[in-house]
């Protein structure tokens, strides 16, 4: 080492996006990061909502529910509760089984798409986009036979998010077909 040269440090650099080992890794921009979060929490919801329907195939459990749920709707006077409980009270075993798998299926894609979206994963944009899609017709069918603020703002969030990602997944297409032919002139130019 001269006197001229700085001391090397032992801190690496971190790796370009071209590297090999991360050529699927892209900048995560901070509303990817919001969707990313957002079907995060949907799994949770998801996962407790499964072990819930798992839990009320116990007869003790079951019954603590009803008496809480009972206790809480009068206590503040909750229609939605009430409601709940009869719907809750009213299923088979069988039924709350399918529940528990159903919910416990959603949890897994939404985890799936929450990990990959947090890490900016392009195959994570388009397997968001393709499954929220492909629910907005029953979100809209939801809300032609029972119209809710819910409902509502559910179809209007999921909306945005497939336009959001429909919208990012096209514009880094156009970057990297404009940045093909310049890698084109440049291997050319060195033959």
């Amino acid at each position: 080492m001269t006197a001229t040269q700085p001391p090397q440090t032992h801190i690496s650099e971190p790796r370009p996006h071209g590297d090999a080992h991360h050529h699927d890794l892209r900048p995560r921009d901070r509303m990817l990061g919001i969707i990313a979060v957002f079907k995060l929490v949907k799994a949770v919801l998801f996962i407790g909502a499964g072990v819930g329907a798992f839990k009320l195939l116990n007869p003790v459990v079951e019954e603590r529910l009803r008496q809480w749920l009972l206790a809480l709707s009068f206590a503040y006077g909750r229609p939605f509760l009430l409601h709940l409980l009869s719907r809750v009270s009213g299923m088979s075993d069988r039924r709350l089984g399918a529940l528990g798998i159903v919910a416990f299926a959603y949890a897994a894609l939404f985890l799936t798409e929450g990990i990959g979206l947090w890490l900016a994963q392009r195959w994570a944009e388009y397997l968001t986009v393709i499954a929220t899609a492909s629910l907005v017709p029953v979100e809209v069918y939801e809300i032609t036979h029972g119209p809710s603020t819910i409902k509502i703002a559910a179809l209007i969030t999921n909306l945005a998010m497939v336009a959001y990602l429909v919208y990012r997944l096209w514009h880094d297409r156009g970057k990297a077909s404009a940045k093909a032919p310049a890698r084109e002139h440049r291997s050319n130019a060195s033959r």
